[in-house]
């Protein structure tokens, strides 16, 4: 699950890559805005990341949810967030 920073919001990751990442929520995001996430990955590690919402599209008849894409900032924050998300799935493949 994801946390945004803003009202401490939860959301499912539907895909991640080292550009950005697409969720899943209850809630909209505003395209354009920036945002804080907190990323607890499959071993427990807390990861924290920023990235800018690109898109969000409206629940509809196929999918009950906000589908949202987001592209992560290129800052130290993120950087080292998406460090310990590699770190934890190398772990889990061992």
């Amino acid at each position: 699950m994801v946390t945004a920073d803003v009202a401490e919001l939860q959301a499912e990751i539907r895909d991640i890559s080292l550009g950005g990442l697409g969720l899943a929520a209850a809630f909209p995001l505003v395209p354009g805005d920036i945002h804080g996430f907190r990323v607890i990955t499959t071993t427990g590690r807390l990861c924290a990341l920023t990235a800018r919402v690109v898109h969000c599209h409206p629940p509809g008849p196929e999918e009950p949810l906000y589908l949202i894409g987001c592209e992560f900032q290129d800052d130290s924050v993120t950087e080292q967030g998406l460090n310990r998300i590699i770190q934890s799935l190398t772990e889990d493949a061992e």
